[in-house]
């Protein structure tokens, strides 16, 4: 998560930047955690800042005078995302075997509670949005049989964040941006994978960046000059891809502070996504 300093800074940023965008994402900052005050709050706001906001801009719901409208996306999208997370875990074993049940429950009620929401707007959730949530699970089977993804492919991994913006808002989206979505999902996977490289090559985690170091090692020792040049390496093609990034979404002030404040939050190792 964004550290306190890192968070005053991006909203001071966000005021200079956009007034209005300001205004309702200092409201939305407040309400969500509130609505959603069961949970994790630091894990609630990582989803809502870093996910969400982006997604209410692209979608142009910030230039909205609906609140409720904007709230109603804003809590759905980051419901996906906490569901995301839980989900996440439980898959990796990230739980301990006394807190899985719990977990479970957790991960099915957010959800269901997205689509009761849904359905109370008169919207289905159907098999388009299945195929796209479900490409989570196919990545990952995928990833677990040794296949190596490309980055266009990378969001792929968190593939329920994408079903809002694809599906139900896809009317009100330019196609490139819904692609920027997807490359600035791409990148701050890959770049958490760079911060945790070392650690996920000891545990025996198979991320893009740990094939990239056992490329360069024994496979089985890890020699640590050459796997931080290895990361080092990933690290400046990120690079790369920010700046192509940050063009294609400056149509979007919020979103484009968000990604160098995300930047610069993972060069100080501050966020965990």
């Amino acid at each position: 998560m964004l550290s306190a300093d890192a968070r005053s800074g991006f909203l001071e940023g966000l005021g200079g930047a956009a007034a209005m965008q300001y205004a309702v994402a200092s409201r939305l900052l407040m309400d969500v955690p509130a609505c959603l005050k069961e949970h994790d709050e630091v894990v609630v706001r990582r989803y809502l800042l870093l996910y969400t906001f982006p997604l209410l801009e692209m979608c142009g719901l910030f230039r909205s005078a609906d609140y409720a409208d904007q709230l109603f996306w804003a809590l759905l999208q980051t419901q996906v995302g906490v569901h995301l997370r839980y989900l996440d875990d439980l898959i990796d074993g990230d739980v301990s075997p006394e807190s899985v049940a719990t977990r479970f429950q957790a991960t099915h009620r957010l959800l269901r509670d997205v689509r009761h929401a849904l359905n109370e707007r008169g919207l289905a959730w159907s098999a388009r949005q299945d195929d796209i949530y479900g490409q989570l699970f196919e990545f990952e089977a995928e990833n677990r049989a040794g296949f190596n993804h490309d980055f266009d492919s990378m969001w792929r991994r968190v593939s329920p964040l994408c079903v809002v913006a694809d599906t139900y808002l896809l009317n009100s989206t330019d196609e490139s941006l819904l692609l920027a979505y997807r490359e600035y999902l791409a990148w701050s996977l890959l770049q958490a994978d760079c911060d945790d490289g070392l650690k996920d090559f000891g545990k025996l985690v198979r991320t893009p960046v740990t094939r990239v170091i056992r490329t360069v090692t024994s496979r089985t020792h890890l020699d640590w000059n050459a796997g931080a040049g290895a990361i080092a390496e990933v690290k400046e093609f990120l690079d790369h891809r920010r700046e192509v990034l940050l063009a294609k979404i400056l149509p979007c002030p919020l979103w484009s502070i968000i990604v160098r404040h995300l930047d610069q939050a993972f060069s100080h190792e501050e966020v965990s996504t």
